[in-house]
C-alpha cells in the first residue's frame, strides 16, 4: 500500500516486468470504498512556481529575469516566498548544498528533510511549504530503469511529484477538518 501507488517507480517497474500483478484486496478495498476515493481539500491548495528549468546547482548559479529585474534564482525564490508566505510558517525542503541558514531573514522557516515520510508532526502548525529539491539522476541509475521501460522523465517525474506530495501532505493540508489555504 502506498499514497499515489500506480505513481510509484516500483509500481511501475513490476508492471512493466510482470503485467497487471496487483489485485485489491476485499478486505482493503473495503475499507478504501469506505473513505473518500480522493482528496477533498485540493480547493485549499494554492501552487505557486517561478521557472520550468531543472533545478540543479548549476542552475542556482545562473541569472533569471523576475518581476524586470535579473537575479539569481534563489534570490528570486526568497522574494516569491515573502511576497506569498510572508511571515507566516512554512516547512522548506532542499538539497545539502542548500544551508539550514537559507531562510534566514524569515522568523518562521522549518528545515524538514527530504524524504519526510511519516513525519506527521507539523500538520497543526504549518500552511505552508518550499520545495527546493531536485532529485537530478545520476546517469547509471536512469540507464537501470530505462532497461526495464522507464524512461529518464518518467523516472524523474515519478520521483519528483512523489518527494513533492510527501511534503506537501505534512502541511494542514493533509488534515480533512483544516480550512486555511495552503501555498506552496
Amino acid at each position: 500500500m502506498s499514497a499515489n501507488l500506480q505513481e510509484n517507480v516500483l509500481f511501475k517497474l513490476w508492471q512493466n516486468m510482470e503485467g497487471d500483478i496487483f489485485r485489491a484486496h476485499p478486505t482493503i478495498q473495503s475499507r478504501i470504498d469506505a473513505q473518500s476515493p480522493v482528496h477533498l481539500n485540493g480547493h485549499r491548495l494554492e501552487l505557486h512556481y517561478l521557472f520550468d528549468a531543472t533545478w540543479s546547482a548549476a542552475f542556482r548559479k545562473k541569472l533569471i529575469k523576475y518581476k524586470g529585474r535579473s537575479m539569481k534564482p534563489v534570490e528570486a525564490v526568497k522574494a516569491l516566498t515573502r511576497e506569498i508566505i510572508g511571515n507566516r510558517p512554512f516547512l522548506w525542503s532542499g538539497n545539502t548544498k542548500i544551508r539550514d541558514n537559507f531562510f534566514a531573514g524569515f522568523r518562521n522557516a522549518h528545515r524538514i528533510n527530504n524524504s519526510p515520510h511519516g513525519q506527521n508532526c507539523y500538520q497543526d502548525h504549518f500552511d505552508n511549504a518550499v520545495y527546493l529539491t531536485s532529485l537530478n539522476l545520476a546517469p547509471q541509475f536512469i540507464k537501470f530503469f530505462e532497461n526495464f521501460g522507464i524512461s529518464a522523465d518518467e523516472l524523474t517525474d515519478t520521483l519528483t511529484h512523489a518527494y513533492l506530495y510527501q511534503m506537501v501532505m505534512r502541511t494542514s493540508l493533509r488534515d480533512p477538518d483544516a480550512d486555511g489555504i495552503c501555498k506552496v
